[in-house]
């Protein structure tokens, strides 16, 4: 195992666990494989995490060290093997380290490596639950909307995150009739791979547990005991088109407009003729700012703002260089980035100029 795939555990356990660990130890237990290995298995409250390694064991069954001290140094060196004497011994290419040994209760043990309880599911794609990360709120005060939802609504499966400004969706033709929906924690989201199908397990025995099998590890969470907002109700069929931005041209305009007005970072996209531009003030100072035509308008005299971030936000999740934009004449004019619709962000009001 390489330091990269090593670094790459100990940030997944670190995100998956770290509101857990600042007041509880956790639990860390080294288990035989059958292949002679060493199987790494941590609990927090609830939360698990599995995976197997190339370290060879010369121990049986199963042992369990401090999981702070045996994370940093799974971390910091290359361990080819783990023994036991009257210390749990950590063999690394530059010499053996010694642990305490802690003794646990044999049946605890043999329930935190014990993943009989969970069933498949349904599969998910790793980087599309990725994608859905800066849409979601940041806001404790707001938990349903800090997790993407993954369900069935209106007889079709979906994935949605939102922050209330933004949102986005997409739909899960895969997610079987009878899935309980759910809400995943940004938290679980990140220790994902980047790529691939990641297949998801519920729990037999408690009804908000779940756990994702991503090949090489494991975990088990809780889903967020949260009543999600109906997404659907706020988004109209209706699709006016409005205008084709250069998405880098856009993005070169939104970098200058952050700089001209830091405090709301408002901006307004107005068409001109057959052109689109994006314009820029600070009330306070009165500097300005006007973009060079950044796209075709396909309406007469457009008019809306945005929040410049959020609107960087969106626009960069969407593949194409050329991006449509819709509103949907609907009272709020909700605007839709991307010809799929799946991107929406919410106007802001504008200021008057002088």
């Amino acid at each position: 195992m390489n330091k990269t795939e090593r670094n790459n555990h100990v940030s997944n356990i670190n995100r998956l666990m770290r509101q857990e660990l600042k007041s509880i130890p956790g639990t860390l237990v080294l288990n035989e494989t059958a292949t002679g290995n060493v199987q790494i298995a941590i609990e927090a409250v609830y939360k698990r995490y599995i995976f197997e390694t190339d370290i060879e064991a010369y121990f049986s069954g199963s042992i369990s060290v401090d999981l702070q001290q045996f994370l940093k140094l799974f971390k910091q060196a290359e361990i080819l093997g783990i023994g036991v004497s009257d210390k749990v011994e950590i063999r690394t290419k530059t010499g053996t380290h010694y642990l305490v040994r802690i003794f646990l209760d044999q049946q605890y043990k043999e329930s935190i490596l014990d993943l009989s309880g969970f069933d498949c599911s349904t599969f998910l794609r790793a980087d599309e639950l990725q994608s859905f990360r800066p849409y979601l709120s940041t806001d404790n005060l707001r938990p349903a909307m800090t997790g993407v939802f993954v369900g069935r609504r209106r007889g079709s499966g979906y994935m949605c995150g939102t922050d209330g400004h933004i949102l986005k969706h997409t739909r899960q033709n895969q997610l079987p009739e009878n899935f309980h929906q759910m809400i995943i924690p940004d938290e679980a989201v990140s220790c994902l791979p980047k790529t691939g199908k990641v297949d998801l397990y519920t729990s037999a025995e408690h009804q908000n547990r779940y756990m994702f099998n991503c090949e090489t590890y494991t975990f088990v969470f809780e889903a967020i005991t949260e009543k999600y907002p109906d997404f659907l109700a706020v988004i109209p069929d209706e699709k006016i088109p409005v205008a084709e931005m250069d998405k880098s041209k856009v993005l070169e305009a939104l970098k200058i407009a952050q700089n001209v007005n830091t405090t709301t970072k408002q901006f307004r996209l107005f068409s001109r003729g057959v052109s689109l531009y994006l314009r820029a003030e600070d009330l306070d100072t009165g500097q300005e700012f006007e973009s060079m035509a950044i796209g075709t308008a396909l309406v007469d005299e457009y008019e809306q703002g945005f929040n410049a971030k959020l609107f960087e936000t969106v626009l960069k999740d969407s593949g194409s260089d050329i991006v449509r934009l819709q509103y949907t004449g609907h009272k709020n004019r909700l605007a839709k980035i991307g010809a799929d619709g799946s991107r929406i962000i919410m106007p802001v009001m504008l200021n008057s100029y002088a």
